[in-house]
């Protein structure tokens, strides 16, 4: 057995395979399913899925006016519980969740209000720390800034999780944005960032590819996408608008739409003082900090989606390409990514929605959907499965010669004639911070095994120590996509 050469680094790996599925895409409708009615009502906060219980399946986490959680006894029931600390004391307004202590669970930070009686009602931005569920620590970081949108990442690169708000007289009026970096003794500092003024922004991620986290947002003069660096900020005017109007945009969604390996995203916009468009787009990232919209839905309906919904992108058919769900309506992807079909899967009231959130409820391998008003929806594309990739560490990491960890695996093909599609892997580290590391199109040859070696599937050697994990997909075109599960790894530091 070679040994690893001195310049190489160690890794433990924590899996023996990983299965990935692909089936014919399926035309069977969604059903919707109802959570228990008293988890109902979180117009205004937080929808998030963890696996609480640690039993395999996805659990239902609730901030709104209270702290709850809704254990999922899938397929018979679904169990409500609330946290006796922190009720009828609360209001969260914004909610995301990242492993802030990086000890395998995930936290929440949060904006919102707080009170403790009989003292009068505090803006206050915290952390739910997850000590193991049912027990999560309150830990307030501020009560003076009424906050908007939260998002945590890595924004000084330093290897601990900051987060980002935008401050203003009132959460859904653009303000300043304001980033929290962590500081050693675990503590927060607010960097402002004079230069941008906006609403909403779009969850952090690495838009440009340098290891740093970037956004994109609405300000008053149109659509922004700011990129992070170790120099600071650049801001790019990505989409202008006319003098003395001004967007609001509703949501974004992130990533890779059109499989080139780098990160696009979607997101609804309408125009005021007076309502003189709008739409629905995914912008197609460039390279060099440019962005092209591509349009889905334009005008749309004012006397129906005439204000902005929560949206999804994700495969809804299991075909190959990415969709886009906006409140109750699909909008389906007919394999060009110019050309969508508009499909309703809410039977009542498609436009009623504040809260769009996409996860594998039923734990089929398919992704499903759940909304503030207690319904799951579920994605009857669920087949037999016909296409197989494996992937397999080594027993023994051979650094290639730029020090990258190459990974084997084996994929094979069951159905009877060749397939076009992709393959990528993403890398998250122990900040949280996601990277595209490898993606590769090619032709599935059907009926035998192919090796993996030639692929080329590697880890950068430049990794700082610590825990990772690595997540593999793909898709043939035609016949589906399905998201992969994950490979842990741990880089020993200093190797």
């Amino acid at each position: 057995m070679k040994p690893a050469s001195p310049t190489s680094f160690t890794i433990f790996l924590f899996a023996a395979a990983i299965i990935l599925t692909l089936s014919p895409p399926s035309h069977a409708q969604w059903e919707r399913h109802e959570l228990p009615t008293s988890a109902a009502g979180v117009v205004g906060g937080f929808l998030g899925m963890d696996d609480l219980e640690s039993d395999g399946d996805l659990d239902l986490v609730i901030l709104s006016s209270h702290l709850r959680f809704v254990e999922n006894e899938f397929p018979d029931d679904w169990i409500l519980h609330e946290d006796s600390n922190i009720s009828d004391s609360a209001s969260f307004y914004h909610s995301d969740q990242v492993d802030w202590d990086t000890d395998g669970d995930l936290d929440y930070f949060f904006s919102g209000w707080m009170q403790d009686s009989p003292d009068p009602w505090q803006y206050t931005i915290g952390l739910l720390e997850n000590l193991g569920y049912p027990a999560f620590q309150l830990h307030l970081i501020s009560q003076s800034e009424n906050s908007g949108t939260i998002h945590p990442g890595d924004l000084d690169n330093d290897g601990d999780i900051d987060f980002l708000t935008v401050f203003g007289p009132n959460p859904d009026m653009f303000g300043a944005v304001h980033l929290w970096l962590q500081q050693p003794d675990g503590t927060f500092e607010i960097e402002i960032v004079t230069s941008i003024v906006g609403l909403r922004p779009s969850e952090l991620a690495d838009f440009d590819g340098n290891g740093w986290l970037d956004f994109v947002m609405a300000t008053a003069d149109g659509l922004e996408a700011h990129f992070g660096s170790a120099d600071g900020w650049t801001s790019v005017e990505i989409d202008p608008l006319p003098g003395g109007f001004a967007y609001v945009f509703g949501y974004f969604d992130i990533d890779d739409f059109d499989g080139d390996g780098d990160l696009d995203f979607v997101t609804q916009r309408y125009a005021f003082p007076t309502l003189w468009f709008g739409e629905i787009a995914w912008w197609e990232n460039l390279g060099g900090m440019a962005f092209s919209r591509r349009t889905i839905l334009y005008p749309i309906d004012e006397d129906e989606m005439n204000s902005t919904r929560p949206l999804r992108m994700f495969d809804i058919e299991n075909d190959g390409d990415l969709d886009v769900a906006v409140g109750g309506i699909f909008f389906v992807n007919q394999g060009d990514d110019d050309t969508f079909v508009q499909q309703q899967y809410e039977p009542d009231d498609p436009y009623d929605f504040e809260i769009l959130e996409k996860a594998d409820i039923d734990n089929d391998g398919d992704i499903d959907l759940f909304n503030e008003h207690v319904y799951w929806y579920e994605n009857p594309t669920n087949d037999p499965p016909q296409f197989i990739i494996r992937l397999v560490p080594r027993q023994t990491i051979v650094p290639s010669a730029g020090g990258d960890v190459v990974f084997d695996g084996m994929i094979y093909n069951q159905f009877p004639q060749p397939m076009e599609g992709h393959l990528w892997a993403d890398v998250t580290g122990p900040n949280g911070n996601s990277a595209r590391v490898w993606h590769r199109r090619m032709t599935f040859t059907n009926g035998e095994w192919l090796t993996w070696p030639d692929l080329g599937l590697t880890v950068p050697g430049n990794l700082p120590g610590g825990e990772y994990r690595m997540t593999v997909r793909g898709g043939a075109s035609g016949y589906g996509f399905v998201p992969g599960d994950s490979l842990r790894f741990v880089k020993q530091a200093g190797r």
